[in-house]
């Protein structure tokens, strides 16, 4: 777990302070740095024009920016992180155009702190008062190196070589490009996007508000922290406080292996997504709890529960094909020799069980139908359904959901797992099947909000998504295919939810905007929102061109 912050100011507060400062400064302020969202940075500041000076003729315009880090944590050697980015961010920028500064509540106690002012870090601090007390300026990197160069001892006594010290630096700037090139910044890469952490910091009606807000304040303070790390300490401290058992992380140890078995290495992450879905939905539900809590006895549980683990059998679907790969390289053998038969395993009492369960439900909440004695019989089709989608299709969704609730037992809390693991059975291709054959031709929020929320959730999260197969096909990086959120409202007074997600590479006529464009506006069509809430997804391209979808069901 990360190093808890004993501050008084807390994060959001600090990042706040630094905003209103800089854009009261002239800045024009942003939460992330265009050319690479990924960044973690926690403030990205844009000034006007640096007008040429002596020895820079020829240069092309260069604006005044500033990149912000905020740090509650003393004992994390900023110096070192903030020289990674320095010398990074040159890949992108002159090293005359950005400077660094490092923002801390006024009561941190920074190690070494001389060696800000040597490196030319800005490093501010935020009083009790809100007003900012800057101990040291920034430099550029450039200006830092100028005013190295003239305190040498090559300089020092030869005016002539002061004369000639921005020439000098300039000449060296492409040589610091090129090391840019290769370097990558000491933190990972940011998937979690700050919008939703934000998000996060302003719960209130959750119960587990105030242990989501203390996890992560400390995770936006330690940006030398693993978000895979990060996601696993609050999945698995949520799971052991709300829900009673441990959590099943089955991915983490899968997902490489599953990055080297899909088609085209063009596996996606699904730890960080499973995540970043139960973050998005938890502020939903925290919004406008009171249209949750009318249909669950406990909301926020059974979507934690939901959200976290819909993914989970996910390798199962393509076991088969990694265990044949593996007997034909091993024993020379054209049959799969591991390959996993289920139907034997999904007859059992446990299994009707369980499909009793779910079944139950879906006909309660979708058709306000019992379930009646007779059900194996008077259902037959959906029993038959389920259980070839489970055993010949194995498709996760279904799997997962009979794996929630036989896993359940072991706390005896039906009332929250059946609602969990209908949604996840609903969630993945299911809705599509029972759509097509008229089963359920829309799933409305007033009659299951929580599918309603996994199937939103689920198609809206894009963002963060790495690909752990790098090769791609023409060695395209998986960067280039990303999308970011853009912007996240939940307003209960505007009764909106809005998710805007963007692509600063491509096209709408692109390929991978097009399928992202085609699933959405399936999802849309079978969707259909509450008559107070509207629901929207923004799908906008490199060029601002935005496509809105709103839930609205079939037409």
């Amino acid at each position: 777990m990360a190093e808890e912050s004993q501050h008084e100011l807390s994060f959001s507060y600090v990042v706040s302070q630094a905003r209103t400062y800089f854009e009261a400064s002239g800045y024009q302020v942003y939460d992330i740095f265009p050319d690479d969202p990924g960044l973690p940075v926690d403030l990205y500041c844009e000034g006007g024009v640096i007008p040429l000076r002596r020895g820079e003729t020829g240069e092309k315009e260069r604006r005044d920016r500033v990149f912000v880090l905020v740090c509650l944590m003393p004992t994390i050697p900023w110096q070192e992180r903030l020289l990674s980015y320095q010398y990074y961010l040159s890949k992108y920028l002159s090293p005359i155009e950005y400077k660094m500064v490092l923002v801390v509540p006024y009561d941190s106690k920074l190690e070494k702190e001389k060696l800000y002012q040597e490196y030319g870090f800005g490093l501010y601090k935020v009083q009790k008062s809100g007003e900012i007390e800057e101990l040291y300026k920034p430099l550029t990197l450039r200006d830092r190196m100028i005013r190295n160069f003239e305190a040498s001892d090559i300089a020092s006594n030869d005016d002539s070589l002061k004369e000639k010290s921005h020439e000098i630096a300039r000449f060296f700037d492409e040589y610091i490009h090129e090391f840019a090139d290769i370097l990558s910044p000491e933190a990972e890469r940011r998937h979690i996007d700050r919008i939703v952490l934000d998000k996060i910091l302003e719960l209130k009606q959750v119960r587990c508000k105030d242990k989501l807000l203390q996890l992560v304040n400390n995770h936006l303070s330690d940006k030398g922290k693993s978000e895979y790390d990060f996601c696993m300490d609050v999945t698995e401290c949520l799971w052991s406080n709300y829900v009673g058992m441990p959590y099943a992380d089955v991915l983490s140890l899968f997902e490489p292996i599953l990055s080297k078995i899909v088609p085209q290495g063009r596996y996606r992450d699904h730890v960080l997504h499973q995540f970043q879905v139960f973050l998005s939905g938890i502020c939903v539900i925290d919004r406008f709890y009171d249209k949750f809590s009318a249909k669950y006895k406990d909301p926020e549980l059974s979507w934690l529960i939901a959200a976290t683990s819909h993914d989970l059998a996910y390798p199962i679907q393509y076991y088969n094909e990694w265990s044949g790969k593996f007997f034909t390289q091993l024993f020379n053998t054209k049959e799969n020799m591991g390959a996993l038969e289920l139907k034997s395993h999904f007859i059992d009492e446990s299994f009707l069980a369980c499909l009793g369960d779910l079944i139950g439900l879906f006909k309660k909440l979708h058709f306000d139908e019992d379930l009646t004695a007779d059900w194996l019989a008077k259902d037959n089709d959906l029993v038959k359904f389920f259980h070839k989608q489970a055993t010949e299709q194995r498709n996760h969704g279904v799997l997962q959901a009979f794996s929630l609730l036989k896993n359940q037992k072991s706390v005896d809390n039906k009332e929250v797992f059946i609602p969990s693991a209908l949604s996840v059975l609903l969630h993945h291709g299911i809705w599509k099947e029972l759509k097509k054959d008229t089963i359920l031709p829309r799933l409305r929020f007033v009659k299951d909000p929580l599918s309603f929320l996994l199937i939103f959730c689920d198609t809206v999260q894009e963002w963060g998504r790495p690909k752990l197969g790098e090769q791609l096909q023409e060695g395209i990086n998986s960067d280039n295919e990303a999308f970011f959120l853009k912007e996240f409202i939940c307003a209960p007074d505007d009764k909106r939810v809005e998710v805007r997600i963007w692509t600063p590479r491509h096209l709408n006529n692109d390929p991978l905007f097009v399928r992202k464009h085609n699933e959405i506006r399936e999802v849309s069509a079978f969707l259909e929102q509450d008559p107070e809430i509207k629901f929207l997804i923004v799908l906008e391209d490199k060029h601002g061109h935005s496509h809105p979808y709103e839930m609205t069901g079939p037409s």
